[in-house]
Order: structure tokens, then C-alpha cells, then sequence
């Protein structure tokens, strides 16, 4: 098949955990995993869905403040209950009356983004997903 990218046709190495494709896919390729070099790297925004290890379906696009964060939308965001407890103990200064889970993510937010970037208070994206079984 041309490179329309419909199956497999080359083997894939994922960069994320350099990972490659499954044996089966190795074999359509006429080789033996190892055998075949896989091709050049590819952003995985250019990869074909085929080449996908996981598919995500947007369900909800929204803008909001960031501080309008609610506790399960933390969570969602990876913040778990010993992030809470670490950040709220580390941080008990800080003046403001949070829920834990909120208050774990204010920490996790400045830790990326930099010391008043919570106080800030930027519009921000919220995106919502499922997972699409195959």
C-alpha cells in the first residue's frame, strides 16, 4: 500500500519509553523484531493512527480561571492525596483556604510555572477526554 499510512509499513520505535511495535507488526514487514531498523523519528502529532498506542476523544473545550480548579478536576489533573498532604505541610504560610487536593495543585502549577504564577490567576484551556477502546 502507497504511504497512506492505512497499516503498518515500517517498524516504529516509540521515543517515549523506546518501546517498538509488536512482533506481529514485524513480521508483516517480512523480518524478525531487531532485524528491520525502524525509520526516523516522527513527532507523535505526525505519527499515523495505526502507530497510536492510545486514542483520545475530546469531550469538552472549555476556558475558565485557573484558580476555579475543583477538587475532582485536580485529581484528573494527577494530583493524589500524599501530593496534597506534601504540598499543603510544606506551604501551611501561604494564606489561603483550599481543599487539599486544590491546594496540591496550586503547588504542582507553581512548581511548573514559576513562584505568583498561581496568584496570577490565568485564563486557561480545560480540556476534557475519554479513552477510545480499539
Amino acid at each position: 500500500m502507497e504511504a497512506g499510512y492505512r497499516r503498518p509499513w515500517a517498524p516504529i520505535r516509540y521515543e517515549a519509553d523506546g518501546a517498538r511495535n509488536s512482533a506481529k507488526d514485524w513480521r508483516e514487514f517480512g523480518s524478525t523484531p531487531g532485524e528491520a531498523a525502524p525509520g526516523r523519528y516522527r513527532h507523535a502529532r505526525f505519527m499515523p493512527r495505526w502507530a497510536s498506542r492510545i486514542t483520545l476523544e475530546v469531550t469538552a473545550v472549555r476556558v475558565e480561571r485557573l484558580q476555579d480548579i475543583s477538587e475532582k478536576q485536580a485529581h484528573a489533573e494527577g494530583v493524589d492525596n500524599h501530593m496534597a498532604a506534601t504540598a499543603v505541610g510544606s506551604d501551611a504560610t501561604r494564606g489561603e483556604l483550599l481543599p487539599a487536593t486544590v491546594h496540591g495543585f496550586a503547588h504542582l502549577w507553581e512548581s511548573i510555572n514559576g513562584a505568583g504564577s498561581w496568584s496570577a490567576n490565568p485564563w486557561v484551556w480545560a480540556v476534557e477526554f475519554r479513552r477510545v477502546e480499539r
